[in-house]
């Protein structure tokens, strides 16, 4: 007899696995509350690399970073990128990593950018060990194939840093901030 959570689901939309009911993963159509509210339609990597690490680098790149910004695609989507960068002491790892989120259902429009940073906020988290573990493990594979480079890949998704999106300004200065992403005050 299939273990049963708090949640009630159709017998159909079960499968038992080692004694445990859970989900499968066709749900019919006639239960739309199968599908998660957000899905991950796809994450790709535009750019990588490892090189040695200059001498005049800024403080602010001397420590691992891992920003995370999006990008409203209306009517029912996000577009994430992630900005991961891991020092040495003589070389630096750089990968962006993008990833695309369709959602069942918003409420408010995406051409409001205090909507869009309060749904990038909501699941930055969510979104962020995806990216970080796709954007480790093609930086670990880079990192390998130089043999001098001392840098070191956490395995452990760090706590990214979610960048809002504002309107950049007339005069092309960015107006962009960024919070903690579980700081419920940014």
């Amino acid at each position: 007899m299939p273990k049963k959570d708090d949640t009630e689901h159709p017998a159909h939309v079960l499968e038992v696995m080692n004694g445990e009911a859970r989900p499968t993963l066709e749900a019919p159509e006639n239960y739309p509350g199968a599908w998660p509210t957000a899905q991950i339609e796809g994450i790709y990597i535009s750019r990588i690399s490892c090189t040695r690490k200059p001498a005049s680098l800024s403080q602010k790149f001397q420590s691992l970073t891992f920003d995370i910004s999006c990008i409203p695609l209306p009517p029912d989507r996000l577009h994430f990128v992630a900005d991961i960068l891991v020092p040495g002491d003589k070389f630096i790892g750089a990968v962006t990593v993008h990833c695309t989120a369709r959602f069942r259902s918003l409420s408010g429009d995406l051409d409001s950018e205090k909507t869009v940073n309060r749904y990038g906020r909501r699941y930055v988290e969510w979104v962020a060990h995806s990216l970080w573990d796709t954007g480790a493990a093609a930086l670990r594979s880079t990192i390998a194939l130089l043999p001098m480079a001392d840098v070191t890949v956490p395995i452990k998704t760090p706590e990214p840093t979610f960048r809002s999106i504002r309107r950049i300004r007339h005069n092309g200065t960015d107006k962009s901030t960024s919070s903690k992403a579980n700081d419920p005050n940014s």
